[in-house]
């Protein structure tokens, strides 16, 4: 009669020690990295937080991510992880179309940054044939790439053109370098939709982001 007791037991001991098992092995990932500095690497939009837990989590790299405004929510990882999670980022958001602004600076920081004069207001082929936006410009070499040069020549006319370089960690001049440009159509007076675009480039592995295309029907 003692027979079902003793494998109940031995059924309840075994389960405790997989348990275990797993727990330590998490527990010691989670030490490894939490010891280590964590840094901002970029802020998505509200709605997509669960999905970057879940696929950094699927991906075992330590993620947090806080505030609530309406810009969005940032994203810390640790310092050693940053650029593996950078790469998964942008493919994820790439596919799935999400809004995400790399680098540890404020997205409303970066409206700041001034515009090239003169203005543009012009279509892209035309633009190019100009000396600020010639190939041999940091400008003009970004308005080439061809994720850029895809989106600018679906543009009518282009307003104006804002261009900057940083570092993506504003606090370390260690980290790449970052290009970001942004094209601009303003709002006809006759009526219609004006449209802005916003690119990030890394250029140290040539690889575009397109943070936003948007239509606005007034400025």
């Amino acid at each position: 009669m003692r027979e079902p007791v003793w494998l109940g037991c031995g059924l309840v001991f075994g389960v405790a020690a997989v348990l275990g098992i797993v727990w330590n092995r998490h527990a010691s990932y989670r030490e490894s990295h939490e010891s280590k500095p964590l840094v901002f690497i970029a802020m998505i939009g509200q709605n997509r937080d669960a999905h970057v837990k879940e696929l950094f989590g699927a991906n075992r790299i330590l993620v947090v991510t806080w505030g609530g405004s309406h810009s969005g929510q940032w994203v810390e990882v640790p310092e050693g992880q940053a650029a593996q999670a950078i790469q998964l980022l942008h493919q994820d958001a790439k596919e799935h179309r999400y809004y995400v602004h790399f680098g540890d600076r404020h997205p409303s920081r970066c409206t700041e940054e001034p515009w090239i004069v003169p203005p543009a207001n012009a279509p892209y082929s035309e633009m190019l044939t100009r000396p600020e936006y010639s190939k041999a410009t940091v400008v003009g070499a970004c308005l080439r790439l061809p994720e850029v040069a895809d989106v600018a020549r679906t543009y009518p006319r282009i307003s104006r053109v804002r261009y900057f370089k940083r570092h993506l960690l504003e606090a370390s001049e260690a980290s790449p370098l970052l290009e970001e440009l942004c094209i601009e159509n303003f709002v006809e007076p006759s009526g219609g939709k004006g449209r802005d675009t916003t690119f990030q480039i890394f250029r140290e592995v040539e690889t575009v982001h397109c943070v936003g295309d948007v239509e606005r029907d007034s400025r």
